[in-house]
């Protein structure tokens, strides 16, 4: 299964859980691409949080065993988080191009405030505080 098969499913899926709900036909074409948008920002998210969960846990359990002080300037200034709250963004915008169309306003408006939003995080989180 290729990822525009996987799209379509999850783009079926979604139109016929807003038929269910009793959404009208008319406006299931301007719903589903705001579900679908709200689905792939809270898989990009949940990601982050699992790397984010994973990579400390591992880091954590090499400090128990070995004292590595590049690995424990990592947690002590908590570099990991900082360097996993640039995965969401990345997931997005890999992920965008799946939930609208090129020439919608929905992708422009996502697309800019992404790249905002990346701009933002690669020059502010990188600072120390």
């Amino acid at each position: 299964m290729n990822t525009n098969e996987f799209a379509q499913i999850l783009l079926t899926w979604i139109k016929s859980f807003l038929s269910w709900i009793g959404i009208p036909r008319d406006r299931l074409n301007e719903l589903d691409e705001i579900i679908f948008l709200i689905l792939i920002v809270a898989i990009a998210f949940a990601v982050g949080a699992v790397f984010h969960y994973l990579s400390v846990r591992f880091t954590r359990k090499v400090l128990k065993y070995k004292n590595i002080s590049f690995l424990r300037s990592l947690i002590e200034y908590n570099a990991l988080r900082k360097m996993s709250a640039v995965i969401p963004p990345l997931i997005i915008s890999a992920l965008l191009p799946f939930a609208f169309d090129y020439r919608s306003t929905w992708f422009t408006v996502s697309e800019k405030s992404l790249g905002f939003i990346s701009l933002s995080l690669c020059c502010f989180r990188s600072m120390p505080c």
